[in-house]
């Protein structure tokens, strides 16, 4: 039964946000007045959606009604076969990528026996070489893990570093990315095995900013060095008590002024390499602050903070959302790309930045599990810039694993997203 303070206009009711029940499952989904899709048909309504959407002044939302499954033998997809070979047209030096474009091929179920040539192949194929080049950036995010544990280890004992071994560490992933601008965001999504939260949080931070510069047409020369900063820009932590940092509840106010003395930490670390660049001082000091002046340490704002900053402070706060803590338990990355969005609308974040980080990992971000409207359950394998609600994804079996069969949700008028799975 639908809520009271319902509007209907054809086949869309809008609802007023007052007039839902914490406990209710609503047989349609809700949708916000955008069309983002805020709470899938029969999730149940709980005080904190409630809360979240009262808290951003949403006043109406909208329900429509969820589709039923439809037969896999009777769906024809747009393929197209060039998605997972998506390849900058610059040269090595310069990130200014134009997108080949091939015209899609209409697809009807494949018959047993296919010719070489078929598009449905190619692109298989080609997705099955992405995956692979994935699985070797998981080892050199791993890695560069590793390598991080070293250097702050040497740098607490006050030991003087180059800074050449982290541009080592991190030529690998440049390379990627100059290579194809998904890959970066799909080698976070295939970690499984968690190592120390800090150096792990740090990866996932430098390798978001690569990829919101890439967006941003960065050069190589800057790809570098944002995900140098980055990198290294939370290493003041461990300088914080660590009964401190990995307290189970919410801390004192004693306490949370430990943890904003961090980015001071931090770039008094940093004095130990010797030619780290200068705006990985300034980052790790500006990471924490906001547009609207509202961070810290230093409350500065807007046009005083380092463009860099910017940048890498969407990427730690979307990255520190989307893992478990002591005191809370993780977002989805829906969830997280959906509070970053609202964090615009609050004057915090940049749109404009906030825009190229949406074409970097999707609002339904790369590695996301996500049931479609005509029942099929898929996992989001690219990004569709400009296009934030309408990912690539690839099918999965019934037992979860990957079919190689890959569809770009753009190119479907009647297949969309309806819910967003754990």
């Amino acid at each position: 039964m639908a809520p009271t303070g319902v509007a209907e206009s054809s086949g869309t009711q809008t609802v007023n946000v007052a007039s839902l029940r914490p406990g209710t499952r609503l047989q349609q989904h809700l949708f916000d007045e955008s069309g983002v899709l805020l709470l899938a048909a029969n999730t149940e309504i709980t005080p904190r959606f409630l809360e979240l959407l009262r808290g951003r002044g949403v006043r109406t939302v909208q329900l429509r009604q969820a589709e039923p499954p439809r037969s896999r033998g009777k769906r024809t997809y747009n393929f197209q076969s060039s998605l997972a070979a998506k390849k900058s047209t610059s040269s090595k030096s310069t990130v200014a990528p134009q997108e080949t474009k091939d015209q899609p091929a209409s697809v009807a179920a494949p018959s047993k026996r296919k010719a070489a040539t078929d598009p449905l192949d190619r692109a298989a194929e080609e997705h099955q070489q992405y995956v692979a080049r994935a699985e070797e950036g998981v080892q050199a995010f791993q890695q560069a893990t590793r390598v991080l544990n070293d250097v702050c280890d040497k740098l607490l004992r006050g030991v003087t570093l180059s800074s050449d071994t982290i541009h080592e560490t991190l030529n690998p992933f440049t390379e990627m990315l100059l290579d194809d601008r998904d890959l970066l965001p799909f080698i976070m999504s295939m970690q499984k095995d968690h190592d120390e939260y800090l150096f792990e949080h740090s990866m996932n931070v430098a390798l978001i900013s690569m990829s919101m510069a890439s967006q941003l047409n960065f050069d190589r020369k800057q790809l570098t060095e944002i995900g140098m900063c980055g990198f290294l820009q939370d290493i003041g932590m461990l300088r914080v008590p660590r009964d401190i940092r990995l307290a189970p509840r919410s801390l004192t106010n004693q306490e949370m002024y430990e943890i904003r003395c961090h980015p001071g930490h931090t770039v008094t670390i940093l004095a130990g390499i010797r030619d780290a660049p200068e705006a990985a001082r300034l980052v790790s000091y500006q990471v924490h602050e906001r547009n609207d002046g509202s961070g810290y340490p230093g409350q500065r704002s807007g046009m005083y903070l380092h463009p860099f900053s910017k940048i890498v402070s969407i990427a730690d706060a979307y990255s520190a959302m989307v893992r478990p803590r002591p005191h809370r338990d993780a977002l989805t990355p829906y969830e997280a790309a959906r509070e970053t969005l609202m964090e615009v609308k609050n004057d915090r974040f940049d749109g404009k930045l906030v825009r190229a980080f949406l074409d970097s990992v999707s609002m339904f971000p790369i590695g996301s599990k996500v049931l479609l409207s005509d029942g099929v359950i898929a996992r989001v394998v690219r990004s569709n810039p400009g296009k934030h609600t309408e990912p690539v994804v690839e099918e999965l079996h019934a037992d979860g694993t990957p079919t190689s069969r890959v569809v770009d949700l753009s190119r479907l008028s009647d297949v969309s997203i309806a819910d967003v799975l754990s």
